[in-house]
């Protein structure tokens, strides 16, 4: 188990060095997707894959962190 929830620990990333951000939902629907790739030892290593739900007010909804290989290039 975690000692830090995955909302929380998403609000204390460095954002300066978050490598990608793309946005899920193309139209207007509301909740917006966010996903966000954060590779913290650099490109290439494991990275971060988080996925963001924020709510019609602009609060975060859900935070899903995964640590995962990078793709095989």
């Amino acid at each position: 188990m975690a000692r830090l929830s995955p909302r929380d620990a998403f609000l204390k990333l460095p954002f300066g060095d978050v490598w990608n951000i793309e946005r899920l939902t193309a139209d207007t629907r509301l909740p917006q997707r966010f996903r966000l790739a954060y590779a913290p030892t650099g490109l290439g290593q494991l990275y971060w894959n988080i996925e963001v739900l924020i709510n019609i007010d602009g609060s975060i909804e859900r935070v899903t962190m995964t640590y995962e290989p990078p793709a095989p290039f």
